[in-house]
């Protein structure tokens, strides 16, 4: 919205019931940790925003860019279908915006009360089944 932008609207934030639910990356921002709280030490950090496709609701999620956090940066990448098992992924941001995975999801409420969707995981997309072909061409499931 823009300051003097029109207010359209009366809906709430919609809180999703714990489950999986498909998702797409709206925006991506970099910033610095100033390494407080839980990851202590001053990093790089990424805000990821997912809608959730069939709700609407959103979440904010944020990656901080340290070895210990690895697994969850290799979860995302995978669950969008960037990173393969296995495979090293140099880790292209531009990229991200517009692509779609599927998380399993929890409501989270902070200490203050409020309650947010929250990514408990990153899903690895369903493997495509390689069709095999047998000697006469014909595929085989």
């Amino acid at each position: 919205m823009e300051y003097d932008g029109v207010i359209d609207t009366d809906d709430q934030f919609v809180i999703l019931k714990k489950g999986t639910y498909a998702f797409k990356v709206t925006s991506v921002k970099k910033a610095r940790h100033d390494g407080t709280g839980g990851i202590n030490v001053v990093c790089p950090k990424v805000f990821v925003e997912v809608e959730f496709v069939q709700s609407g609701a959103t979440s904010r999620e944020q990656f901080f860019l340290v070895q210990k956090m690895k697994w969850k940066l290799s979860e995302f990448f995978r669950s969008i279908g960037l990173k393969k098992h296995g495979e090293p992924l140099k880790m292209d941001w531009d990229a991200v915006t517009g692509c779609t995975g599927k998380a399993a999801v929890e409501p989270y409420t902070s200490s203050g009360g409020k309650t947010y969707n929250s990514v408990a995981s990153f899903l690895d997309p369903p493997e495509e089944k390689a069709a095999e072909e047998d000697p006469n061409g014909f595929i085989m499931n």
